[in-house]
């Protein structure tokens, strides 16, 4: 079974949903191709400053304004954009350096996976060269070396690491320091297994021990920062972790000099995310509501894919029949949108590139209404597009 844990709270996902298409970022207007009535709904900074608080915890950050009817006139993405482009189809298959038949195993390391392609594509479109990516070194970084694959540990206690994230942060993690191109993901999978193997029974014994001391303090003042202070304190005392991540670095000994190099090839671009909005849950919402949100996000995400840039998607895909390997219990996956086809009866399938081994499901567009948000990159040339 494979696993994506990228979850979004309940909560966040609702205060979304409530705001729905009036947030606006940095002074911006929303996406051209959100309905003029929409676009002229009045703004205030109130509702700004309730969005801003929302949006808060989860690191998400609003989309801007690329009108992606107009084709970037310079660099690879012009040729893309005019080559991938026909009468009720796009594919941008082109601006990747290999087939979609990447394979995330076991670990929740689909938003890594998407934040690669999201940057692959970016790079060729910038530079008209492809350019193979690390996923297992934003993995390495920004959850295993880091705290995030405790946290779970740290403040519940659960004997489990935690290993899904934000799109939305891997993104700007990745911009901001680049990532390193010859970490293999099959071979970093072998030693993390291995880790996680040996990690959990710790955390469990460690768990059981702090289980015996916590009961008899928990009316100290300052009681809760002087829990999670415990779990931290022992965690950093035994921890396998920076062995994997020293072993790493002693078989992959030129990492850190490929992340300044790719981070010199990303220099300019920038990442824009589009909140779906809408029902926060489409399970229980009624066929209008749901039919309405997919009409709003077909037109944004063909008018992107028109242009030339891959759509990232962050959607709830338990269930679905098309995914035969989705378990209905994943909270959200995160993938690409890499084209897609308009049939002569109005059926519109998006084609997806995807990190389960090479299946890449179509997604039509009647389902768009489980899609939480979108995500993109925009290269300098593409930004001087809209402007």
């Amino acid at each position: 079974m494979r696993r994506c844990r990228f979850v979004a709270s309940a909560s966040l996902v609702a205060a979304i949903s409530a705001l729905g298409l009036s947030l606006f970022y940095g002074g911006r207007p929303l996406h051209p191709l959100v309905p003029q009535d929409l676009r002229d709904a009045p703004r205030s900074d109130d509702r700004l400053g309730r969005a801003s608080r929302a949006l808060e915890g989860a690191a998400l950050e609003l989309g801007g304004d690329f009108a992606p009817a107009q084709a970037p006139e310079v660099g690879a993405s012009a040729q893309v954009a005019a080559g991938a482009r026909s009468a009720g189809r796009a594919d941008l298959s082109r601006e990747f350096p290999d087939r979609p038949n990447r394979n995330q195993s076991d670990i929740g390391s689909c938003h890594d996976f998407a934040t690669v392609a999201l940057l692959e594509a970016a790079i060729f479109r910038k530079t008209g060269s492809h350019e193979r990516l690390s996923e297992a070194d934003i993995f390495l970084t920004r959850t295993l070396a880091s705290e995030d694959a405790y946290k779970s540990f740290i403040q519940r206690g659960e004997t489990s690491l935690r290993e899904g994230n934000f799109l939305s942060t891997d993104l700007s993690y990745a911009l901001r320091r680049g990532i390193a191109t010859s970490l293999d993901y099959s071979e970093f999978y072998r030693l993390y297994d291995e880790f996680r193997d040996a990690e959990t029974p710790e955390l469990k014994r460690l768990n059981s021990r702090l289980q015996r001391f916590l009961p008899y303090h928990r009316n100290d003042p300052g009681f809760a920062e002087a829990k999670r202070e415990f779990y931290a304190d022992d965690l950093a005392d035994t921890s396998l972790r920076p062995k994997v991540v020293d072993k790493v670095h002693a078989l992959w000994p030129g990492l850190e000099g490929e992340r300044e190099a790719t981070a010199k090839l990303l220099s300019g671009v920038v990442q824009e995310q589009y909140p779906a909005g809408g029902p926060p849950d489409w399970r229980q919402a009624d066929a209008s509501a749901c039919a309405e949100k997919a009409k709003r996000l077909e037109g944004i995400l063909r008018g992107y894919l028109d242009a030339g840039i891959p759509m990232g998607i962050d959607a709830d895909i338990g269930g679905m029949d098309s995914w035969k390997n989705a378990d209905s219990g994943i909270a959200a996956h995160g993938f690409l949108f890499v084209g897609y086809e308009a049939s002569s009866d109005g059926t519109v399938l998006f084609k997806t590139r995807n990190s389960w081994a090479g299946l890449n499901p179509d997604f039509k567009a009647s389902d768009l209404c489980r899609v939480r948000s979108l995500h993109w990159v925009l290269t300098p040339a593409e930004q001087a597009s809209r402007r």
